[in-house]
């Protein structure tokens, strides 16, 4: 070869360099082309060419492989033993590692079923997932993700399915049916080795940490609408009202059907902070014509009841008449109401052991009345009670009168039930009371009258001022300075007022109310967060949790903005509150400057209930950890007003099933008690269930006596507000006792039992850029019904 002078050679060796380089680097479509021009195919190339037209002769070669495994395989199979059915092979005795025996078996060997065809390796080593009864170890071969259905059909009694779970999560399957079984398992959480949850499992349950888990989101999407739309708008033709106490008390009633009511508390501690849905109350409401109010005559002897409550009988009065049984009046004493409105009529009276029946007529006759007639045509009812003083006892004495005025006559019998005892007959009245198209918690025959100056007024009479309700501890004339006072007892100038209350269902005119919703929750959101440029992490929400600031709010009727002023009542369809809020943490300039956003929106409707929107803008780089988008803290039982009763006795989720509070609440003659989340599932709805409006029990005893009442309530949420449950996997969850109060030390301690939508759990921190927005909205629902 002649050599090349140095200008020509080096751009020769160069063009071979890059030649040799594109023949063994070049991909499998490069070619090169040689110093006569012709193209030659990269060494892949050149093997992709001779495979292509050699009819996959590499492929070919790579099924030969694979038709030697399957072979191999085929023989470990044809050569392993075979058993009829999953149940024969866990009660297997014969089969034995135990070499020279009949049975005997060989590490390796792989073991069938017939009838459901699954196969289970022997290992080379260990004792396996289980042993069969004779001992022999078996492991599971899992080629499909239904395997585990016939693996661990008797899941529920081992302790830890951790493997199979694991096994499943790396199939390629999105979702994995469990075949009916329960899987105890460890999550990531829990334990270092533990698992993370990422696909949907469904006929089935995962269970870790003694809560069982449903993980299905798609089961329970698909369920939320299809159940929320069996529950029927709430039979009634009444509108809403709303009352201003103060500007950090609202109460709104929203009428059930009948005599019935849902009472919503919002409010909140002071100025500048959010306000919060509080509490929840069911009530009855009537509309009261007292024995004192004008209207009211009587004949013959009847006596002035007191009561030093104020609380025992509406307006703290009542009329009695009595009598021995062998000299009564006559003509018998009676009582008459000029009435004038449309509804039904009730009558309340006080439950006597020596009570009496009692004729009622309407306008002379008993054409209008509804109650029973005996055989001498008179309408009667009965004010025997087995317990004495049984006070605010109704009975209906008329229905769906026309607008009229009317005159009821009560005159009570010289007869009685033969369960009464006592020497003398009695019979006693408080009031009459009705309720109509019209009318509602606003209307004044409702509650106490309003504190006038110059007025003549009896002992233990009720007035109301300003939001305030005040009991009179003397008879008198008023005089003129109105009471204001909170506590104790203050002269007006002429009667001296004894604080009662601010709650007007907790004054003597209220009827029997129930606490379904426990204070001190925060139900609309909150969360935790991390912005950049802090160190701590921060938990915000309202007067709950704190690190809000309100800087606007505005109230709505019937979708027009309105302004109220304290004791002022307004009625609509629909009553919102809107409020603008900004989320602050202490370690950002010092809680000065807002981080997020908030826009809150609460619509109380008379058909749907409450629906609550909160959309949140982020203002700052921020991690946020737990996040729940709604939750409603039930009441199971409580000591409210003294009163124990029981409220929500169980939960129905969906994809889950009923959730009975008597299963989870410590109960004296059944412990322990329990602390924690019980269920926790991929659903969008739940709902609440449980005896409505029921008496009075005593302490650590709540009355469990059904009234033929029940509630349900229910909460639902969208997709979209928990963004799938893919940041949550604590998903939909119930909890019981979370104020950790131990009942064995507190008794009278309110037993909450919560149902929650978690966005995000916190186990992973979700990481937010400023000018990220969510948005959130659930709906909380409630209708009575008969049992």
């Amino acid at each position: 070869m002649a050599r090349l002078p140095l200008d020509q050679g080096i751009p020769r060796f160069k063009a071979n360099e890059e030649r040799i380089d594109l023949m063994t680097n070049g991909d499998e479509n490069a070619t090169w082309r040689t110093a006569d021009g012709t193209d030659v195919p990269s060494v892949r190339k050149m093997f992709k060419d001779i495979n292509t037209a050699g009819e996959g002769w590499l492929a070919l070669a790579g099924e030969e492989a694979d038709r030697a495994e399957t072979a191999a395989i085929a023989a470990a199979l044809y050569d392993g033993p075979w058993v009829h059915d999953v149940d024969s092979l866990k009660a297997n005795t014969s089969m034995t590692l135990t070499p020279g025996q009949a049975g005997t078996v060989t590490r390796g060997q792989i073991v069938r079923t017939r009838k459901e065809g699954y196969a289970y390796l022997i290992p080379l080593a260990g004792n396996g997932h289980r042993q069969t009864a004779g001992g022999v170890p078996l492991e599971y071969m899992p080629n499909s993700v239904a395997y585990a259905a016939a693996l661990w059909p008797d899941a529920s009694s081992q302790t830890d399915c951790t493997y199979v779970i694991t096994i499943l999560e790396a199939s390629g399957a999105s979702t994995v049916d469990l075949g009916g079984v329960d899987l105890p398992v460890r999550l990531f959480w829990e334990a270092a080795d533990g698992l993370d949850l990422r696909k949907n499992y469904i006929n089935g349950r995962i269970i870790s940490g003694g809560v069982k888990r449903v993980v299905n989101f798609a089961d329970g999407a698909a369920q939320a609408p299809a159940v929320l739309a069996t529950f029927a708008s709430p039979a009634t033709w009444k509108k809403m009202g709303v009352r201003r106490n103060s500007a950090n008390s609202y109460e709104i009633f929203r009428p059930l059907g009948g005599n019935i009511w849902q009472r919503y508390e919002v409010g909140r501690s002071g100025a500048g902070i959010p306000q919060n849905w509080r509490e929840d109350w069911l009530t009855r409401f009537l509309g009261y014509q007292t024995v004192d109010d004008v209207g009211f005559t009587m004949d013959g002897t009847w006596t002035s009841v007191n009561s030093a409550s104020a609380s025992l009988h509406v307006n703290g009065r009542s009329r009695q008449a009595g009598w021995t049984p062998a000299s009564p009046p006559s003509p018998m004493p009676y009582i008459e109401f000029e009435w004038d409105g449309d509804g039904d009529l009730y009558l309340l009276y006080t439950g006597r052991t020596s009570g009496t029946y009692a004729e009622v007529t309407i306008n002379g006759s008993a054409d209008l009345v509804s109650l029973p007639i005996n055989a001498a045509g008179k309408a009667w009812f009965d004010s025997y009670t087995p317990v004495d003083n049984q006070y605010k006892q109704a009975v209906k004495i008329a229905s769906s009168l026309a607008r009229g005025t009317y005159t009821v006559r009560v005159t009570p019998m010289n007869e009685r039930n033969p369960a009464a005892s006592g020497a003398t007959y009695n019979f006693q009245v408080n009031c009459l009371a009705f309720d109509g198209p019209s009318f509602g918690p606003w209307d004044r025959r409702a509650s106490a009258k309003t504190w006038a100056s110059g007025e003549a007024v009896y002992l233990n009479q009720e007035r109301q001022y300003n939001g305030r309700w005040y009991r009179a501890t003397e008879d008198g004339t008023t005089g003129g300075t109105p009471p204001t006072h909170t506590s104790g007892s203050v002269s007006d100038g002429g009667v001296t007022w004894a604080y009662r209350t601010a709650d007007p269902t907790a004054s003597s005119y209220g009827q029997v109310r129930q606490r379904l919703q426990g204070p001190g929750s925060q139900v609309e959101y909150a969360y935790n967060i991390l912005p950049e440029g802090a160190t701590t992490r921060e938990d915000v929400g309202g007067a709950a949790h704190g690190n809000e600031v309100q800087t606007a709010e505005q109230w709505y009727v019937d979708g027009a903005p309105v302004t109220m002023s304290d004791g002022q009542w307004l009625t609509g369809e629909k009553i919102e509150i809107r409020e603008a809020i900004d989320a602050v943490h202490s370690e950002i300039n010092s809680g000065n400057t807002p981080i997020v956003s908030t826009v809150l929106r609460r619509s109380f409707d008379v058909k749907t209930g409450v629906t609550i929107w909160h959309d949140h803008t982020f203002l700052h780089d921020a991690s946020v950890g737990w996040f729940y988008s709604g939750m409603r803290p039930f009441v199971h039982y409580n000591n409210a007003s003294g009163a124990y009763k029981n409220a929500v006795d169980r939960w129905d989720v969906p994809g889950y099933g009923p959730v009975n509070a008597t299963d989870w609440y410590y109960n004296p003659a059944d412990p322990p008690y329990y602390h924690n989340a019980v269920v926790q599932t991929k659903d969008l709805l739940a709902v609440a269930s449980g005896y409505a409006l029921l008496p009075d029990g005593t302490s650590a005893s709540p009355s469990r006596g059904s009234t033929l009442i029940r509630f349900k309530s229910w909460m639902a949420t969208t997709p979209e507000s928990v963004e799938d449950y893919k940041h949550s996997r604590t998903h939909f969850s119930i909890e019981v006792n979370t104020s950790d109060r131990d009942p064995l030390s507190d008794p009278n301690q309110s037993m909450i039992m919560k149902g929650r939508f978690m966005r995000y759990d916190g186990i992973r921190p979700v990481e937010k850029k400023a000018g990220d927005h969510i948005t959130n909205r659930v709906i909380y629902g409630l209708i009575i019904e008969a049992a």
